[in-house]
């Protein structure tokens, strides 16, 4: 596929431009107004005064940011049009006052660095290191490189070119004093032959339009196109050739009867009455700078800034519409008890999107630039995560006394037990690679089950799976603390649909049978039981030591990466005793042990949560230890610790904290020579 380019016949256009803030309701929206005005390709930012780092998209322009950590103070960013996005190969955030940016040319890369420069009245040492800083990251950049410096400096400048005779390509710069987003400084705007070349794009494909089947008359329509593919479907030996025959008919059906979901364009909550006060402050501010005479400046002056009080009003008055128009849909969203959009509604007011663009750190604390760095960080990350070495030392199985075995219906799976699975299925989650989501399985009626489960029978009895469904995509969502670090960010497994339907079935197998010999007090991961009496329990040990002035600590244990950690190996053995019985073969025991493995704990969450009689092998992700005093509490914290490493887990020393109740003095409760965090309060299961 040949790619694109900006189109090396063009001018490209360049900016740069002190905003002193765009913190203020509408600031972000009248300087991408200003941008799509002055034709602009690339936009450096000054003094933008946003916290932290990231990437954001609006109105179809690219904005990255690098900001200080807690104080709305400096600040410098990028703006980026489509075409600019395109041809981005990476962008690194250096800190408050300077970030970089690569783009993808004809001949040559070109790095862009944007700047914010201390004021000649700061401190030498700040100045020192600015230009310290700045020189360095100069040095980093590519000897081949085009490299272009912007920015605002907070120097005096003159006509002087002395020194310049070698800059090539410089057709234009000048200073536009009729832009306006509030600010005193100009923007100022140059031409430049980047011949920035853009990099080939992966089409994303569009979700299908999966809503529609709330209509009666979709959803029969549906029913009776999967009735007619149906009826064709071969009942072919292997089972990749099935699923593919079975696969392609539902997304033909679906891509016929439903198409592809639209995508809706964000509206701007900027109302035209406030748009007509952000040109007429523009005029006047153009009326000021044309004023001569001492009288007419100050008119002029006062003037702006009436408008300029006036925007900001109308903005903030825009706002609260904005606002009190999206709580009357979160109210609505919530009666009709449709989290989805609730939940998207509230990440929308809130600002609290996940920033999955956002630039992370290697190992050893240094930005990757490109995309191709990137995922290589993730893909090694990831490793790391899933694929855990052996123990040292492993827990010996052999020394406990075996529980009772559990009875397992061997039957081939039934309709009932298909169409369970299938109505246990939560709507509106994303599917696998497959493109099949939920809502075509619980639309589909009896005719996609009785299709579903020739499929799954031939899974069971021949003890294999498609191949599909071995293929998984990881999403990262991020998690508290800097999201540069990848141990900051969760990673969710995406599966296919069909292939949960199957783990679904045998997993409700195993629950009826090992319901029959789990103790009263697990309550977790159980039908129709909840914690409260866990939590009523502890809260009552906690008021009796009160009352009574009993001193007490609770030491709460958070495990690293539980569930990704454990060691397959061990977490095989802990239930190889227990797990199967009526003759169930040894390989069908290994298959249905290595797919709840690859299900992402579709089977594991429950297995591994449940505890057995007469026997120390629980497991349990909520754990709280309970003393008196420091030295038990220590033991049994040293005790927990060398036993969950048989298998695997390590107790997360950042997250596990201790409690202390009628104890004055704080505990050094120590992890791998590590001190606990001591605290006041802790939510547990879910309480306080």
């Amino acid at each position: 596929m040949q790619t694109g380019t900006f189109d090396a016949k063009t001018i490209s256009k360049l900016g740069t431009w002190n905003v002193r803030t765009l913190c203020e309701g509408g600031k972000l929206a009248q300087l991408l107004h200003e941008f799509d005005s002055y034709n602009l390709d690339i936009l450096g930012i000054s003094k933008m005064r946003w916290t932290g780092l990231g990437k954001i998209v609006s109105d179809g322009k690219s904005v990255l940011y690098s900001g200080h950590e807690e104080h709305h103070i400096h600040g410098v960013g990028l703006v980026l049009s489509k075409k600019a996005s395109c041809a981005l190969l990476g962008w690194k955030p250096v800190n408050d006052r300077i970030i970089t940016a690569r783009f993808q040319s004809r001949h040559a890369k070109t790095s862009i660095i944007q700047v914010y420069a201390p004021t000649e009245d700061s401190d030498d040492d700040q100045k020192d290191t600015f230009y310290g800083l700045l020189q360095d990251t100069i040095d980093e950049i590519l000897t081949h490189d085009v490299k272009l410096l912007i920015g605002d400096f907070n120097a005096q400048i003159t006509d002087d070119r002395r020194g310049l005779e070698n800059v090539i390509a410089l057709l234009d710069v000048r200073a536009y004093r009729g832009a306006d987003v509030g600010s005193d400084h100009y923007l100022v705007r140059s031409s430049i032959r980047l011949r920035i070349k853009r990099r080939e794009q992966k089409q994303r494909q569009h979700p299908y339009g999966v809503e529609k089947l709330k209509e009666p008359a979709v959803v029969q329509q549906f029913q009776l196109e999967l009735r007619n593919r149906f009826e064709l479907l071969q009942d072919a030996g292997d089972i990749d050739e099935y699923w593919m025959a079975f696969k392609q008919a539902v997304i033909e059906t679906v891509k016929e009867i439903m198409g592809c979901r639209c995508g809706t364009q964000k509206k701007r909550w900027i109302r035209g009455p406030t748009w007509s006060l952000i040109d007429k402050r523009k005029i006047a501010k153009c009326r000021h700078e044309q004023a001569k005479a001492d009288p007419d400046k100050e008119t002029t002056a006062e003037r702006y800034r009436q408008l300029d009080r006036a925007v900001k009003r109308s903005c903030k008055s825009d706002k609260k519409a904005w606002v009190e128009c999206k709580g009357a849909k979160v109210h609505e969203a919530a009666s009709k008890n449709d989290n989805k959009m609730l939940y998207r509604i509230v990440l929308e007011l809130t600002g609290a999107w996940g920033n999955s663009s956002a630039p992370i750190k290697n190992k050893d604390g240094v930005f990757l630039l490109t995309r191709e760095e990137q995922d290589a960080r993730w893909v090694e990350h990831f490793k790391e995560t899933l694929n855990q070495s052996t123990p040292a030392n492993t827990y010996d199985f052999g020394a406990t006394p075996p529980p009772p075995d559990l009875v397992v219906s061997l039957d081939l799976i039934t309709i009932e037990e298909t169409k369970v699975a299938i109505r246990t299925l939560k709507a509106n989650k994303a599917p696998g690679l497959d493109e099949i989501a939920p809502e075509m399985l619980k639309h589909g009626g009896d005719t996609i089950v009785n299709t579903l489960i020739v499929l799954l029978n031939k899974c069971w009895q021949d003890q294999s799976v498609p191949s599909d469904w071995r293929k998984e995509v990881i999403v990262k969502l991020p998690k508290k603390g800097n999201t540069a670090d990848c141990n900051n960010w969760r990673g969710i497994t995406l599966l296919l649909v069909p292939g949960k339907v199957f783990c679904s079935v045998l997993l409700r197998r195993l629950q009826q049978a090992e319901d029959e010999i789990l103790r009263e007090e697990q309550a977790g991961f159980r039908e129709g039981r909840s914690c409260s009496e866990q939590i009523y329990t502890l809260r009552n040990i906690i008021e009796q030591c009160i009352e009574f002035q009993r001193p007490l600590l609770i030491n709460f244990i958070d495990f690293k990466k539980a569930f990704d950690s454990v060691h397959r190996g061990s977490f095989g053995k802990f239930y190889e005793p227990t797990a199967f019985h009526n003759g169930l073969s040894t390989s069908s025991r290994t298959y249905i042990s290595a797919l709840a493995a690859a299900s992402g704990q579709t089977m594991a969450t429950q297995t591994s949560s449940t505890s057995k009689p007469e026997s120390s092998k629980d497991v349990s992700y909520d754990i709280a230890l309970l003393a008196n005093t420091k030295p038990p509490l220590q033991s049994m914290t040293t005790c927990l610790e060398g036993e969950a490493e048989k298998v695997g887990l390590r107790i997360n020393t950042d997250k596990t904290k201790v409690m202390r109740v009628n104890h004055q003095t704080k505990m050094q409760i120590t992890i791998a020579q590590q001190t606990v965090e001591d605290i006041d309060e802790f939510t547990y299961l879910g309480s306080i």
